[in-house]
């Protein structure tokens, strides 16, 4: 059917509901500028914009996302960290108070119950860092029929964890000395 056929039936006028145009990319600024002008153009797209505005829009909801888990991550891995040196130190603490009146000087007695927290943690960050890398292949990377994300772990991603496990580890640590430097050794 011809336009102006098509025009009298569904009595719009001279009127066209779309058109594509190629264009150069380099002016496209001022061709949406010259559409917007326009009174009859209702609205304009591109495609290729279409496309990078959802993945700018994926990207700020896939770092959101990440900025909340990483948040729980690290607050998970503190307190596991510090709870494990807590119960530690309330586990041996009659035994350490026994070495103190035997004559072991606080370092001593402190090396003895950090060196065991330290083996724990060093051995236990390359063991996370396997476990969560099989944990991540088993969930597998999110796909559809518009779009597949593949799984991608940094090495800087395994180094922050581990250097979040070793601070966590060190301030747990002081926290657990202070309290072998103030035990009470007549209460055990």
């Amino acid at each position: 059917m011809r336009r102006e056929a098509l025009n009298v039936l569904m009595h719009e006028g001279d009127a066209a509901s779309g058109a594509y145009l190629a264009a150069d990319m380099t002016e496209a600024s001022k061709i949406y500028a010259k559409l917007k002008e326009m009174p009859r153009v209702a609205a304009t797209s591109a495609p290729r914009r279409m496309l990078e505005s959802f993945y700018e829009t994926m990207a700020r909801q896939m770092l959101t996302f990440a900025f909340f888990n990483t948040i729980l991550a690290a607050t998970i891995g503190v307190g596991v960290v510090y709870n494990t040196a807590r119960i530690a130190f309330s586990e041996r603490s009659r035994e350490l108070a026994s070495l103190r009146v035997l004559g072991y000087r606080r370092g001593e007695i402190s090396y003895i119950l950090l060196g065991e927290l330290a083996v724990i943690v060093f051995l236990g960050i390359p063991i996370g860092c396997w476990i969560v890398r099989q944990l991540c292949q088993l969930g597998a990377s999110p796909q559809n029929d518009l779009f597949r994300i593949p799984m991608v772990i940094e090495p800087s991603t395994y180094a922050s964890s581990a250097l979040l496990v070793l601070i966590a580890a060190a301030v747990s640590g002081l926290m657990v000395r202070r309290k072998l430097d103030h035990m009470d050794l007549v209460e055990f």
